[in-house]
């Protein structure tokens, strides 16, 4: 089997009903010496390292010369990582290539978006002013006649009740006392 160096930009695959495939990866297959291009040759291909992320193997094009070989990759759901193989090219007469070694990398191509929120939640009383109330408690903190100054993201002002999604509120009383 002949090598290959790695390119800058990783090789495109080719994809067909979850499988991969790359049609040259593996080029310049020699049956072996004088006379000997009437043996079968079959490659196996044997995971050495790294978590079980699918199937490897290597065939020959039906029907074409056997100077060339496609390598196919089939994917196990939902395990991500990066595994190495080794693919050693046999044949009928009990010979066997030197082992080259492959490294495959499963990464996902879309995670679900994620996010995180304060542990304080806003309650809003109509007609007074904000009150705090922490996630699970009750509202306790009640402003008479106050203003509270509220964020909502792109917003901010001076409101007598928090806007709809606002994330911030600090208090003040005008004019009256905590209740």
């Amino acid at each position: 089997m002949g090598g290959c160096v790695e390119p800058l930009l990783p090789a495109r695959m080719q994809c067909q009903g979850g499988v991969f495939r790359r049609d040259d990866l593996v080029f310049d297959v020699q049956p072996g010496g004088w006379k000997e291009d009437e043996k079968g040759i079959w490659f196996e291909a044997t995971r050495v390292s790294g978590p079980n992320v699918g199937e490897l193997s290597v065939s020959f094009p039906l029907g074409t010369l056997r100077d060339l070989a496609y390598l196919e990759f089939v994917p196990r759901q939902g395990v991500l990582g990066t595994s190495v193989f080794e693919i050693v090219a046999k044949d009928t007469a009990g010979g066997s290539s030197p082992p080259q070694t492959l490294t495959v990398r499963v990464v996902g191509d879309n995670d679900p978006p994620s996010f995180a929120t304060s542990a304080d939640a806003i309650c809003v009383e109509q007609g007074s002013a904000c009150k705090v109330d922490e996630i699970g408690g009750g509202c306790d903190q009640r402003c008479i006649d106050g203003k509270g100054l509220c964020t909502a993201g792109y917003q901010e002002g001076l409101f007598s009740a928090c806007p709809p999604g606002a994330t911030q509120c600090s208090q003040s009383c005008q004019g009256g006392g905590w209740e």
